[in-house]
């Protein structure tokens, strides 16, 4: 057993206390304030573009002291990566692996891939971003090596529960903090408005902005219906802890030191008395305190203890509030040093000694013979003087024993070097034990191969209403028809459309669940009879999980994996295709010269369609008016402060909301550039279309895909970021 192992097992039963950093000082401040571990990030594919971050000397100097210090260290490498940006990736790792640190918390399937091949030894936490929130996918992950996983901020503390008592991975879960209104990793709302990806770490929070809410056209409610209040659930330490949390998180890498530090020093104090079963019970002291760091018009326990009656957006407030912020001192980071014993030994005739131990770990270094002193002698007072100037060291002394034998003399550029020397071994020889060494493997990015291309390249309409399913069924265009399990088609209802969509001559492709929790789980594993029976073509995965439900229950079927399971580069394609998803869906984030490199042999291209720019667990509705469980959903409208309108359709199944773009995307103008790229499969996607519309589109996909003629009769639309890609 390596000594990480060690360490995770002696820490089994302990819950961590993981702090952010967005700098140097602020890292100083939340251990000083009692983290057992640090996460945050560097220069590069970090998803806090904006904090100040480390710089690599910084984070090398980190890891080490954390080392030092018994605690632990983790790197956000949490953004999507582009298919060139690999060998900068391997770079900016290799000091920091080196250095031992302790995880990498990842988003890209892709990075995993390529982390497992080039720094196989290397922990791999998984980001909340890959949205994993069932045991089904925890599960996946623990068994292709991830140590942690950062659940949802949306899952109660019965998912949390179900999830630990089925898989073994440690379980991280944030318990204060900014919360997003979209489930992390699902939202496309800045990308797509303004060219900053949330999926980059540019996210400019458009959901902190205003909106009217309208239902047919009458207006429900104004104000801020997609900014969430803060999180604060120090009052959850102990059922946090019951239903297997590993380690607490608390948000924060772009707060000052002074938040970071106080919030840390509160979770500290209270997390404590849960370890060792005493009275946790926050108060009103502290309360206050936590307030006073900073909120976002109060406080929300967030899903953790779902109360029916709470309404966790702000609504009328969003701003961040600093309610009479106590300026404590922050602490001196000369505080974070080692107690250390000492031995000097300045005796005649004898090399000088200086031996210093850390526990049960010493060195003893000597300098040069002591001499007897012609003149002037060197004395007790003068050498222990000397050697206690630990100046910049991670030391400082609870004993320093000095003899010094009478008529002795050293010069004190001897003593200088003896200390200096000492301490450098020191800490050598404590690092040695958590340091790596990096052996350079021999990669390139994956590629999949080109498939033999067919006659023409096949059309997937992707419906959610059954009027279009009829239009789809009908029409000549179509050669697959997908259905969404959001929309109007009952499960049970699934086997005849199926039958209609064979009967056509078509191919038939089932839409799985945005979101895949424990409860959709038992509702798909209590009908896995039905799903087995189907003889559908193929199912649609939108969450990860998925995939390795269908592959548990041995379920019929090709997996296709949509464009929210990001295969931004070839080692995310190839991730996925050794999962057993034969097509994945070109990222909609890119542009046309990196779909253009990427390839699309074995990718679906969205040639239309409102693009879902959030998922999220919060209700539009239920916020603003009142619940109404519909099992076709409701149709809403969010109208910004410019006029623009984006359509929310309630997906009341999950007790989720989805919010379109205002504008559809429409590549018919491009038809023979994404035509060249020779991609598996088009797709069109139809939400509110109806049967006019999309019948009209229809005929524009003919004309620009089959026949190779111009389409110039579109409404509003966009090209999305086929043309500009993101940073």
């Amino acid at each position: 057993m390596n000594k990480h192992e060690l360490e995770n097992t002696m820490q089994s039963d302990m819950m961590e206390l993981l702090a952010p950093a967005g700098s140097y000082e602020t890292f100083c401040q939340v251990l000083l304030a009692g983290a057992d571990a640090v996460y945050a990030g560097g220069q590069m594919f970090g998803a806090r573009a904006y904090a100040n971050n480390f710089s690599t000397e910084e984070l090398v100097r980190a890891i080490e002291l954390t080392h030092l210090l018994g605690k632990r260290f983790y790197l956000t490498v949490n953004t999507l990566v582009k298919e060139e940006e690999f060998l900068a990736l391997e770079d900016y790792l290799i000091p920091l692996y080196e250095a031992g640190l302790d995880a990498v918390i990842v988003q890209d399937f892709g990075v995993v891939s390529f982390l497992q091949t080039v720094f196989p030894e290397l922990p791999l936490h998984a980001s909340t971003q890959m949205t994993v929130a069932s045991a089904y996918g925890a599960q996946a992950l623990y068994a292709r090596g991830f140590e942690q996983l950062v659940l949802p901020r949306e899952l109660s503390l019965a998912e949390i529960r179900t999830i630990h008592e089925k898989t073994p991975i440690r379980l991280e879960v944030f318990v204060h903090g900014a919360l997003c209104v979209c489930y992390s990793g699902q939202c496309l709302m800045s990308s797509v408005l303004g060219g900053r990806s949330g999926n980059r770490g540019r996210c400019a929070q458009p959901c902190r902005l205003p909106y009217h809410v309208s239902e047919q056209d009458k207006e429900l409610a104004k104000g801020y219906p997609l900014s969430p209040k803060d999180l604060c659930a120090i009052n959850t330490l102990c059922q946090l802890k019951d239903a297997g949390v590993t380690s607490l998180k608390i948000e924060g890498r772009m707060k000052q030191a002074n938040y970071a530090a106080g919030v840390t020093r509160l979770y500290r104090k209270y997390l404590d008395r849960v370890q060792v079963g005493e009275d946790a019970t926050v108060s009103k002291a502290d309360k206050k305190k936590l307030l006073a760091y900073g909120n976002r018009s109060g406080f929300t326990n967030g899903y953790l203890l779902p109360d029916p009656a709470e309404r966790m957006v702000t609504l009328n407030n969003p701003s961040h509030e600093k309610a009479n912020n106590p300026e404590e001192a922050l602490a001196d980071p000369k505080d974070l040093r080692l107690p250390i014993y000492g031995k000097a030994e300045v005796v005649t005739d004898a090399p000088a000694s200086l031996c210093l131990s850390y526990k049960e770990t010493s060195v003893t270094v000597t300098g040069a013979t002591v001499d007897v002193a012609a003149k002037r002698p060197v004395d007790e007072a003068t050498v222990r003087e000397k050697l206690s100037k630990l100046g910049n060291t991670p030391f400082v002394f609870s004993t320093l024993e000095v003899a010094v034998s009478e008529n002795a003399f050293l010069p004190m550029p001897v003593l200088n070097h003896l200390r200096s020397e000492a301490c450098d071994a020191l800490v050598e020889k404590l690092l040695a034990q958590t340091r790596r060494t990096f052996h350079k493997a021999d990669w390139t990015t994956p590629v999949l191969r080109a498939t033999n291309k067919a006659d023409k390249t096949p059309l997937l309409a992707c419906v959610f209403r059954k009027e279009q399913f009829a239009v789809a069924l009908q029409a000549e265009e179509v050669d697959w028809i997908g259905i969404d399990c959001h929309g109007d088609f009952l499960m049970q209802e699934w086997p005849a459309i199926v039958a209609d969509v064979h009967a056509a001559g078509k191919k038939a492709l089932i839409q799985l669940p945005v979101i895949f929790r424990n409860a959709q789980a038992v509702q798909y594993e209590a009908q896995t009879k039905i799903l087995k029976s189907l003889d559908v073509d193929a199912w649609m995965v939108r969450a990860f999980d998925e995939i390795f439900f269908l592959n548990a229950h041995e379920i019929p079927g090709k997996i296709v994996a949509d464009h929210n399971l990001y295969a931004w580069n070839g080692f995310a394609k190839s991730f996925f295709a050794a999962q057993g998803v034969s097509m994945d869906t070109a990222p909609v984030e890119l542009n046309r010269k990196e779909w253009s490199k990427l390839g699309l042999y074995h990718s679906q291209t969205l040639i239309y369609g409102y693009l879902p720019l959030m998922t999220s667990a919060q209700c539009v509705l239920k916020n603003t008016a009142v619940c109404r469980k519909n099992p076709q959903g409701n149709a809403l409208d969010l109208t910004d402060r410019y006029g623009k309108t984006f359509p929310v359709q309630t997906l009341c199944d999950i007790c989720a909301n989805r919010i379109y773009n205002c504008v559809p995307v429409a590549l018919f103008g491009v038809a023979k550039q994404i035509s060249a790229m020779e991609p598996a499969m088009l797709r069109m996607d139809f939400t509110r279309e109806d049967k006019d519309t999309m019948q009209r589109l229809l005929r524009a996909f003919q004309q620009a895909f089959r026949l190779g003629e111009n389409v110039s009769s579109l409404d509003d639309f966009t090209y999305g970021h086929y043309k500009r890609g993101v940073e």
